[in-house]
């Protein structure tokens, strides 16, 4: 392994120590799946494909098994649209969490370096002629 001194072991530390924290807090955070919008869904198809079932054996039934599959796919590309969102916003959640920790790795950087050039203004080496 390369000698790495200790300055650079503190922001290695550092890092790591923030990528859990913001994994942690990020995970907690995330957007809740839209689970009313689910029930929604199957309170609504249930009845439908009952209805469905119900036309395919000859029952009497007011509308033709085409026109209830027709509500059925609504029902689903609605659902479909509403769980694609979710993840979109899931997506754009971790993204900002991953930015945030970017950020604070080169603000850490950053701080580092400056306080190094501060202690190394204090030291007492001396230029002799």
């Amino acid at each position: 392994m390369t000698k790495i001194n200790g300055w650079w072991r503190v922001w290695i530390v550092g890092v790591v120590l923030l990528a859990i924290g913001f994994a942690w807090e990020g995970n907690e955070n995330l957007p809740i799946y839209p689970y009313g919008a689910l029930d929604y869904h199957n309170s609504r198809t249930a009845p439908l494909l009952i209805e469905k079932m119900a036309a395919a054996e000859g029952e009497s039934s007011a509308r033709p098994t085409e026109v209830i599959q027709q509500d059925i796919d609504a029902i689903h590309a609605s659902m479909s649209a509403i769980v694609k969102n979710h993840n979109k916003r899931k997506l754009e959640h971790r993204l900002e969490y991953l930015g945030g920790w970017i950020t604070c790795c080169i603000a850490l950087l950053l701080g580092l370096w400056v306080l190094r050039w501060v202690i190394a203004g204090f030291s007492t080496k001396r230029l002799q002629n």
